[in-house]
């Protein structure tokens, strides 16, 4: 079965992660072919050796889903597109007009502002492409420095919320570092929001680009990726996610990560066979690296990775097709609407769909109400998960992960929640709470979530799980997603 996972080939992209988290910010302006950020998720990682709680998994589930009834499709000229629902209270006090930064679980990114030395705690959006910093009265959260030598006051208005000041922000590419100015709009939620309680933030949208997504757009203002081509820093529009573990990753702007990680293995496998050759030096060792790249690794990103379109019936979002779903060798599902987006913790999956999961895993069943969208399977049964995109397979949680994860993760592997607890006692059933979450989205509207026009129903959310040791670029020049294993 092509595109199986090597369980090494993660572990050559921890010593990139530690580069990035020491590279000096002084070089000097200069173009980069890609901008790599490390993430890191709030609070570390969502399950771990403790059984689940599964009030709290419940409340989390409602928040996930809720941030997608924010939005309803509608017709726009010839089109249609995503758009955020109106509300009552009109633009200046609408408090889904801006997202909350700095909540616990999110994934976020350390942007250096300044000088003087400013990092901001900058959250992923991928359901929106607005780029911005909330400034808020609570003393709580990341706070950008105004003071900042290099920023530059601006009133004009980009929204009734945000004014439109911009500063310098310093990128590396893992060799190089460059600063460059960037628009960088500073909203202030109303006196009378309730949003004045929330942490300061900030927010990078990463939904496709505006050209597709512009009734997504809430600010009159460019998102960042757009901002560092228009600038010719970067030359390609795209990204690309991968999450090394749990808790931690990498954000490329402007390119991919694909050649690093496989210089990387190449490296360790030549350094591994040169053990006891008298005449390995480096330069010989580094030339064989050269060699190797040479003849295996292509030189065309169209060839490093295996592509799908975006597809579905409304624009805005990182939606595509699953041509299948495959568990231990038996593909039980296709064609399936999936969206991408790493903020969701868990696998959404429709009624259906999650219920043959779990019937081909075997020994599985749904929890009593009201957990009753969580399934529980045999800890020791772990299945062998696969999707299907562009005639590859690549692995979802079909891993124990990391030596971390290994020691401190939950019982069951990266599939579990944590281990189902008996009588409430703390005592271990034998059953694990699996990651994929049998989801209502577009089904049954509740008080505070109004499915009407969503177009949700039978859509996938390939949420955090699906980016484990997976490589994931966006191409929103060509309107397409690409996959490679790490």
């Amino acid at each position: 079965m092509p595109g199986l996972e090597s369980p090494l080939v993660i572990r050559f992209l921890l010593p990139l992660f530690m580069i990035l988290g020491h590279l000096s910010l002084l070089g000097a302006s200069q173009v980069i072919p890609a901008a790599h950020l490390t993430i890191h998720r709030r609070g570390g990682a969502l399950a771990h050796r403790a059984p689940a709680n599964l009030t709290q998994l419940v409340d989390l589930l409602h928040d996930v889903e809720r941030r997608y009834s924010r939005v309803k499709r509608e017709v726009k000229g010839n089109k249609l597109v995503r758009s955020w629902r109106a509300r009552s209270t009109g633009a200046t006090n609408d408090e889904q007009l801006l997202a909350e930064p700095g909540k616990e679980g999110s994934w976020y990114t350390n942007l250096p502002v300044g000088p003087p030395p400013n990092t901001i705690e900058v959250d992923l959006d991928m359901l929106s492409p607005d780029f911005y910093t909330v400034q808020t009265t609570s003393g709580k959260g990341s706070q950008y420095n105004v003071f900042s030598e290099t920023h530059v006051p601006n009133d004009a208005r980009v929204h009734p919320l945000c004014k439109h000041p911009s500063d310098t922000i310093h990128l590396t590419d893992l060799k190089n570092t460059t600063s460059v100015t960037i628009s960088l709009p500073m909203c202030s939620p109303s006196r009378s929001s309730r949003a004045t309680l929330f942490k300061s933030g900030s927010v990078l949208g990463l939904s496709p680009s505006p050209s597709s997504s512009s009734s997504l757009a809430r600010l009159d203002s460019p998102p960042l990726l757009q901002q560092l081509l228009s600038a010719e820093l970067l030359t390609d529009d795209i990204f690309s996610l991968t999450l090394l573990d749990s808790t931690s990753g990498i954000l490329s702007l402007g390119g991919t990560l694909a050649r690093q990680a496989e210089e990387a293995s190449t490296r360790t496998q030549v350094e591994i066979d040169s053990i006891g050759d008298p005449a390995a030096t480096t330069e010989t060792i580094s030339a064989k690296v050269n060699d190797r790249l040479a003849a295996t690794f292509p030189a065309d990103m169209e060839d490093q990775y295996r592509w799908a379109p975006i597809r579905g019936a409304a624009k805005g979002w990182w939606t595509t097709l699953l041509p299948g779903l495959w568990i231990n060798g038996f593909k039980i599902l296709k064609n399936q609407p999936v969206l991408l987006d790493i903020q969701s913790p868990f696998i959404l999956a429709p009624p259906l769909a999650a219920r043959r999961i779990y019937e081909s895993i075997g020994g599985c069943s749904r929890l009593a109400v009201p957990y009753d969208m969580f399934w529980k399977f045999p800890c020791l049964n772990r299945p062998k998960i696969m999707l299907e995109f562009g005639g590859w397979f690549f692995p979802l949680m079909s891993s124990q992960g990391g030596h971390d994860e290994a020691i401190w993760g939950p019982e069951g592997g990266r599939m579990s929640l944590g281990k189902l607890s008996m009588g409430g006692n703390g005592t271990g059933s034998g059953y694990c709470v699996g990651r994929v979450v049998e989801t209502r989205m577009g089904l049954q509207s509740r008080e505070d979530i109004d499915w009407e026009g969503s177009g949700l129903r039978d859509v996938w959310v390939l949420g955090e799980p699906a980016f484990w040791g997976v490589g994931v670029v966006f191409d929103g020049q060509r309107q397409r997603v690409g996959f490679r294993n790490y």
